[in-house]
Parts: structure tokens; sequence; C-alpha cells
């Protein structure tokens, strides 16, 4: 009769261990895999509607722009004024160096839906500038890259927010 007594307390107790333990490993189940989100892609209607915004939003006044020398050893920082008419585009400053105005293409960004503009100025003698910008809301930022007549290259990134660490300077 111990015996059995015996038999019955160890199958209990280990009958209670295992139900323990199950339930412990019942609580940790398995991490959920979350798929990456995909991005959505604006439809055309949605595209044209934001082209013609953005259209309106540069046309509708004069942008004074700061262009800052990227990677410079010493802070270079130009003042100009970009303006957009129709689907033209003049910077003040390098018409002051013989540059004409240009067209400029419009997209815009299928995920994100803002607008980029870019176009190519022509100089005098061979000279040139690259421009590239984003339109997000009340700013407008970019890149532009400057070739002169010797076919030297100098990189600038614009804003229209004046750059933290500069005290305004016109180049010459």
């Amino acid at each position: 009769m111990k015996r059995v007594i015996l038999g019955m307390l160890v199958l209990s107790v280990l009958t209670t261990f295992t139900a323990i333990s199950f339930a412990a490993d019942k609580k940790k189940a398995a991490p959920v895999e979350v798929a990456p989100a995909v991005p959505q892609t604006l439809s055309g209607v949605e595209i044209k509607s934001k082209e013609q915004e953005a259209l309106g939003i540069l046309n509708s006044r004069v942008w004074t722009v700061y262009l800052k020398l990227h990677a410079a050893k010493k802070l270079v920082v130009i003042t100009d004024v970009l303006t957009f008419s129709g689907t033209g585009v003049v910077s003040q400053y390098l018409a002051g160096q013989g540059f004409g105005g240009s067209s400029y293409s419009l997209s815009i960004h299928p995920q994100e839906g803002y607008a980029i503009w870019e176009t190519v100025q022509e100089g005098l003698e061979g000279a040139s500038a690259a421009w590239r910008g984003e339109l997000l809301g009340d700013l407008l930022r970019g890149t532009v890259l400057i070739k002169n007549n010797k076919g030297i290259f100098e990189r600038y990134d614009f804003s229209t927010n004046v750059p933290k660490d500069m005290p305004l300077q016109q180049k010459r």
C-alpha cells in the first residue's frame, strides 16, 4: 500500500511539473514575423494633381536660397534668388555670371508625393550648371553642380533655410 501511495505521489508530482512546463512553453510563442510595409504608389490622377499644385507653388513667389559649397574646408555660402515662371527658372546669381534661364522638368516622387525639379543652365564659353531640387511644402532644397569655363566643377547644396553655421557672405 505504501508503494501505491508513493507511486501515486510521484506520478502526481511529475504530472504537475509537466503541466507547468507545458503551460510555460505555450506562453513562449514563436515571434510573429511582420512583413515590411509596401509603400503606396500614387495614382496617375494624384500625380497630375500634385504636379499642378507644385507648379502653382513654385511660380507663386521668388525663392531666396542659400548655396553652401559642399565639403569645403572653409564655409562658403552664396545667397541666390530663383525665379520660376511657367516651366522656366532663372538664377539671379548665375545670371550675373552669364548664365541664361532654362526650362525645367518636374516630377512627383511616386510614394512620398513631393515635387522634384531638374534643369541644366548654359553659361558662357562652355560653363554649365545642373540643378536638382525638391519642393517639400514651403521648403526648397537640393544640389547644383556648376562647371566653369575651365572645366572645374563645384558642388553646392542649397536650401531656403538659412544654414545655422554661417555668416551670410556673397561670393564674388
